[in-house]
């Protein structure tokens, strides 16, 4: 008896339509794999920047939050102003702060810094941090501005960025912006009232 097509094995039209299913197949595994790609680098990215927002938050709530902070003890000479103000032209503001930090048993060490946000060489922006006597450091990259929008006087009243000063405060309002278009507003208290001055030049 003479073998059929179909104990030889796949016809044409099954050959064709096995291709096809592997073909779509093939597709939607791809298709997924990139979908997968993508939501994995949207995740880092989105994390990455919650970590930038973090870090420059922390980094101004406690250096600014300890402004003329005079130790527990016996009060330190603070040798300036708690915490002085440069307003910006351009949209961001300067702050230099001064506190005793004290540190276990450790004799309290006076901390002067300032902080602003400018380019460095490469364009990118960020917030810098400079000890006194010390050079401006890069602290928090991709932090393009850090602005006062508000202060709370020592009476409770809410004062406006542009507010005469002295002034004393009990907390300050600030806006935080980023290089990818977020922003931030950022409130610091202070444990006890600190007067804020204009910085002299």
């Amino acid at each position: 008896m003479r073998p059929t097509s179909r104990s030889l094995g796949m016809t044409l039209l099954e050959m064709l339509l096995a291709c096809t299913l592997l073909g779509v197949l093939l597709l939607t595994a791809t298709g997924v794999q990139v979908q997968a790609r993508k939501a994995s680098t949207v995740s880092e990215e989105v994390a990455f920047h919650a970590q930038i927002v973090e870090l420059a938050s922390e980094l101004l709530r406690y250096h600014l939050g300890l402004a003329g902070h005079r130790g527990l003890g016996a009060p330190g000479n603070l040798q300036g102003p708690g915490l002085a103000l440069a307003r910006g032209s351009g949209g961001s503001d300067a702050f230099a702060v001064r506190y005793l930090e004290e540190r276990w048993y450790a004799q309290p060490e006076l901390r002067a810094l300032r902080f602003d946000v400018r380019r460095d060489s490469t364009g990118r922006w960020n917030l810098y941090q400079q000890e006194e006597g010390a050079t401006r450091q890069p602290a928090v990259q991709h932090v393009n501005g850090l602005e006062l929008t508000g202060i709370i006087a020592l009476d409770g009243a809410e004062l406006s960025a542009d507010a005469s000063l002295p002034v004393d405060a009990v907390a300050i309002e600030l806006n935080l912006r980023f290089s990818w278009g977020e922003s931030r507003t950022l409130m610091v208290s202070f444990p006890t009232p600190v007067r804020v001055v204009e910085e002299t030049p």
